[in-house]
This record gives C-alpha cells, sequence and structure tokens, in this order.
C-alpha cells in the first residue's frame, strides 16, 4: 500500500513538473506574440530610420513665432523601407501651421535619406529654452506600425532688431547754400512690437582728436555747416509692427561758406520693446558738399618756325573744387598735328590754378591757301568724390592772329615804304630839275 502511494506521488510530481514547463512556454510564447510586430516585421527588420531635425529658421525661435523645421529621415539599415511617412504631433507649444501635418516619402531605399519641411507656430506661453516636438514615422504605413519620438528645438527670447534700412539725401550732393531732403528709413527686423521710437539728430560742432604720439593727440573744432529747415532735430514714431518700416525726414540747409567735404552727422534712437525695456543705439547719417569741378580750355601763345605752327593750350580750373586725372584727346582740322600722339595726361588742376599742353602743327606753305585752324578738345577729368566728368571743347585758331599772317603784312607795309621812298627821290628830282 506504501509503495503504491509513493508511486501516484512520484507520477504527480512529475506530471506537475511537465504541466508547470507547459505553461512557463505557453506564457513566454503568448508575452512574444503579444509583442511582435506585424508579419511583415521581419522584411522591416534591416529597413531601420533615423530622424532628427535638420536645421529650423529662426534660430532660436521665440515664442509667438513661426518656424520653418526641416526634418531628416534616413534610412541606416539594410533593406528598402516600403512606404515611410513622417506626421507632426501637435503639442501646446507646437502647432503645424499648413495643413499638412503627415507627409508621405514612399519607398527610402538603404542608406538613403529624405528632407521633409514643416511650417509650425510656436505659443506665445512657451517655456524658454530646450523644448521638444513630437513627431511620429513608420517604414511603411500600411501596417499601422508607427515610431513616436521627440526632437529639441531651442527656444529664446531675442533683442529687439531695429534697424537703418536705408539713408539718402536729395540731391546726392550739395553746393553751398543750396537746400537738401535728409532721409533715414528705419525696419523692425525682430518679431515683437516697438514702441515710443525717438530719433535725436546731433548738428553740434565737434571736437575731433587723432594721436600724435604715446601721450599726445591733435585735436580740432569740426563744424557742421548744415542747419535745419522748418523741424526740430527729433522725430518721434508710436509703435513699429514686426516687418514694417518708416521713413523719417529732415529737410536742412548748407551754409554758403562751407568747404567741400563728407560730414557726418551723428544720430540717436531709443524705443521700447513690448514687455516696457528701454533700448537705445548711436550711428551717424553721412551729407556730402561738393562743387562741380569747371574746366575752361583756350589757346594762350602762338609761334611759327619752319611752318611749323606751336600752340600752347592752357586748361584752367576757376572752380572751387580740384580737377582730378585731366586727360584729353585733340582732333585737328586744317592743320597737320605732329605731336607723337592725339592723346594727352594733363594731370590733377587745383582751385584758379591751371595746365598747358603744347601743339606743333604743320600749316599749308602757301598761307594764302591757309584756313582757320579748328581745335576739338574732348576732356576726360574727375571731382575730389572721383565722379567722372566728359566735356568736348571747340577752339579755332583763326588765320589772321597766326604770326605769319603778321609776316605778309611787314611785306606790305616795306613795299609801301619803298614806294613811297622812290617816289620823294622822283619828286626830288624834278624839284632840283626845274633849279636848275
Amino acid at each position: 500500500m506504501s509503495e503504491q502511494l509513493s508511486i501516484k506521488q512520484s507520477r504527480f510530481k512529475h506530471v506537475f513538473a511537465y504541466g508547470l514547463l507547459a505553461f512557463v512556454l505557453t506564457l513566454l510564447a503568448l508575452i512574444t506574440l503579444s509583442n511582435a510586430k506585424p508579419s511583415t516585421a521581419t522584411a522591416l527588420d534591416r529597413a531601420i530610420l533615423s530622424v532628427s531635425i535638420q536645421r529650423y529658421e529662426p534660430l532660436p525661435a521665440t515664442p509667438g513665432s513661426v518656424v520653418d523645421v526641416w526634418i531628416s529621415v534616413e534610412n541606416t539599415g539594410d533593406e528598402p523601407a516600403p512606404s515611410v511617412a513622417l506626421s507632426i504631433v501637435e503639442t501646446p507649444v507646437f502647432k503645424v501651421y499648413s495643413d499638412k501635418s503627415m507627409q508621405d516619402i514612399g519607398v527610402l531605399q538603404e542608406h538613403q535619406e529624405a528632407v521633409l519641411h514643416f511650417k509650425l507656430k510656436v505659443s506665445r506661453t512657451a517655456v524658454l529654452g530646450t523644448n521638444y516636438l513630437k513627431v511620429k514615422y513608420t517604414p511603411d504605413k500600411n501596417t499601422g506600425y508607427w515610431i513616436e519620438e521627440e526632437l529639441p528645438i531651442s527656444i529664446e527670447l531675442r533683442a529687439p532688431e531695429l534697424m537703418i534700412a536705408e539713408q539718402k539725401t536729395v540731391p546726392e550732393t550739395l553746393k553751398p547754400s543750396e537746400q537738401g531732403v535728409l532721409t533715414l528709413k528705419i525696419t523692425n527686423k525682430g518679431d515683437t512690437l516697438l514702441k515710443d521710437i525717438n530719433l535725436q539728430l546731433s548738428l553740434d560742432n565737434e571736437y575731433v582728436c587723432s594721436q600724435t604720439g604715446i601721450t599726445g593727440s591733435n585735436c580740432q573744432l569740426v563744424e557742421k555747416p548744415i542747419a535745419l529747415i522748418g523741424s526740430s532735430t527729433k522725430r518721434v514714431l508710436q509703435d513699429l509692427k514686426p516687418g514694417e518700416f518708416a521713413e523719417l525726414s529732415f529737410k536742412f540747409i548748407v551754409d554758403n561758406d562751407a568747404d567741400v567735404g563728407v560730414y557726418k552727422i551723428p544720430f540717436t534712437i531709443s524705443f521700447y520693446d513690448e514687455d516696457g525695456n528701454q533700448h537705445s543705439f548711436n550711428d551717424y547719417a553721412t551729407i556730402i558738399v561738393s562743387y562741380d569741378p569747371e574746366l575752361m580750355v583756350y589757346v594762350d601763345d602762338l609761334t611759327l618756325k619752319d611752318n611749323v605752327l606751336t600752340a600752347v593750350i592752357t586748361f584752367n580750373n576757376p572752380s572751387l573744387a580740384q580737377v582730378k586725372f585731366l586727360q584729353c584727346s585733340v582732333n585737328v582740322l586744317n592743320a597737320e598735328l605732329l605731336n607723337p600722339t592725339n592723346n594727352f595726361y594733363i594731370g590733377n588742376i587745383d582751385s584758379d590754378d591751371d595746365e598747358t599742353l603744347d601743339l606743333k602743327l604743320e600749316l599749308d606753305k602757301d598761307f594764302e591757301k591757309q584756313r582757320d585752324v579748328q581745335l576739338e578738345i574732348s576732356t576726360v577729368f574727375y571731382d575730389a568724390f572721383n565722379n567722372k566728368h566728359e566735356k568736348v571743347f571747340k577752339v579755332t585758331i583763326p588765320k589772321q592772329k597766326i604770326p605769319l599772317a603778321k609776316k605778309s603784312k611787314t611785306w606790305i607795309v616795306v613795299l609801301t615804304i619803298v614806294v613811297i621812298a622812290l617816289a620823294l627821290l622822283w619828286i626830288a628830282k624834278r624839284l632840283k630839275r626845274k633849279k636848275e
């Protein structure tokens, strides 16, 4: 009886052990099946997707702004991904700005990359610092198998960006006693509203110093020969929205005794941001005072030798501005130019100064056939600010002013004197005969 009981207990232990083993194996199989990918997962095991943010603009993103985000999707595996798609999961921080929250890539070959572009709206209440954009993606959207991931985006407050986009004066250069208009174009390049914008010009004279040694310096008073007409030196704007610009203009006049030069007019701009913080910066506008250079060309002297006329051409600068880099070309009518070239470099001519050029001209040997000599002198020169000027001068050398003409008249005078002398001699002889 005891032996039978012992056999039954032994069988029970074996049955229990096998049953427990079967239970454990069944449980493991169920857990494995519950976590298994779809039937196509075996083919997708080698299509491994890697998702990252390639870039985003602006950088950093700011609360309340619209951000362009480029997301890179790369297949780092050894098999193609048959139907890749990526979708933005909206959160309180990031919302999709356009209608496209999901984009299809399609087949993505092994070791191939695709870049997707999304526009996102950042919440105005976003916490400053690193925030995370939630995305989900799949190697095959037909399986319903999606992977979620969070990608970092930095959100910071940027300093307000108020810029001088353009400055201009009309006219670009001014003469003494001339009126002009200075216009400054300011632009809000930032993402926030700017308020109480003040622009203040400074037309006060100032001392400008330059270092002359280790301890010494040379300072001189620089006067600004500019005065505003009918307005103050201050301009005020109530506000300027992001992306907007405004033009602030000042009408002015240049003093009648102003020197030629470039005058820098300092100004200060101050403003407040949306949070009531004050900002300011300094800059300067530029006003150019210049005279138009003038040039006169005329014949100064004439000499004749062996039928070759030397004409001294004078280039005179009667203006207050310097004539720079003067050059000319000469075309001659009714004579032949004997100079090696007809192109000449004259150089710089200071105010109320002149330079000369000697031209060698071969005249007609028969002076009676000689006509007025016509010179066409084409000039090119530059002013103090290297602006180019061109002018053509037509200069006439009249036949009567050529020394040869004076020589011809001398022979006539001599001949006249000889005739008169002979006539007087004949009269004297007649009178002598009568007396005899």
